[in-house]
This record gives structure tokens, sequence and C-alpha cells, in this order.
């Protein structure tokens, strides 16, 4: 008897996977849509000139993951490390983040917020939520909190087949 894996599929198993994945290479579509569209919103709304996008991402992933080293930053900004030690030294120079010792690397320094850098964030935080706030009244929180759960599974999933 075959194996549950050898198994051929059935014909509505088929049908079922190929509507599976159409309906996930449309959801990937659309998020990448949404994302372009926040990101240009995110720009107009932080058009002050003093911080560009890569900047504003250290601060936030700062913010809400403590102090990592810059080959951290790096990996899950998806950049190459000299490019997060421009970033890092610009920051530091703004005095948004500060280094210190890392118990696990004499090389690479950890980087955190200064308390300029924690209220930098906060302003920032504060201007998206006012954004926000407008844009969701049609959505009820029940859906947003579904869409953000299905998005996150997806972004587990895809992190565990990697």
């Amino acid at each position: 008897m075959p194996t549950a894996s050898k198994r051929k599929k059935s014909p509505t198993a088929r049908a079922r996977n190929l509507q599976r994945s159409i309906a996930l290479g449309e959801l990937v579509d659309e998020t990448m849509r949404l994302f372009q569209v926040l990101r240009q919103a995110e720009e107009n709304m932080h058009a002050d000139g003093l911080l560009g996008e890569s900047e504003r991402g250290v601060l936030f992933a700062l913010f809400t993951d403590g102090p990592q080293s810059v080959p951290a930053l790096a990996r899950t900004r998806g950049r190459t490390r000299q490019r997060m030690l421009q970033v890092a030294d610009r920051l530091a120079e703004l005095d948004y983040v500060q280094r210190h010792r890392n118990p696990n690397s004499d090389k690479s320094p950890l980087h955190g917020l200064t308390a300029r850098g924690r209220k930098k964030v906060m302003s920032m935080l504060r201007k998206e939520r006012r954004l926000y706030e407008n844009m969701t009244e049609s959505l009820s929180l029940r859906r947003l909190q579904n869409a953000r759960s299905v998005l996150q599974e997806l972004r587990t999933e895809i992190l565990a087949h990697d």
C-alpha cells in the first residue's frame, strides 16, 4: 500500500491546492502593493529630510527589539553590514543611538537608543497612529486582527522553509 506522501492526490485535492496557490500569490501581490503604498505614505509623513527610510527602520528595530549589533541589523533588514554601519554611524552622530559593549563579540558593539532616539521614535509613532486612525474607520478590529494573524502565520511558514 502506498504511503501518504506517495499517494496520488485526487483531482479535487489538486484543484484545492491550485486554488490555495493562486490565492497565496494574490495575497503576496496585494501585500507588496500595500507595502509600497505604506512606504510612500511614511516617506510623505516623515519628510523632514533628516532621516531616510533606512535610518527610520533601524530606529524602529532598536525600539522594538532592543540593542543590536550591526551584523544583526544587516541580517534582519536584508542590507549589507557596510550599509548598516553607515546608518548606525549617522544615527550616532545625531545622538539617536549609542554603542555599548557586546558580551558576545569584541568586534561588533551593540547599538541601542539614547533618550533622544526614544523620543524621536515616539514622535514618529504618534504621527503614524494619527494616519492609521484616519485610514481604518471602515475596517473592524476583528478583520484587522485576522489579517495580521494570517500575515504573521505566512511569514513564520516562509521562514521555516528557508
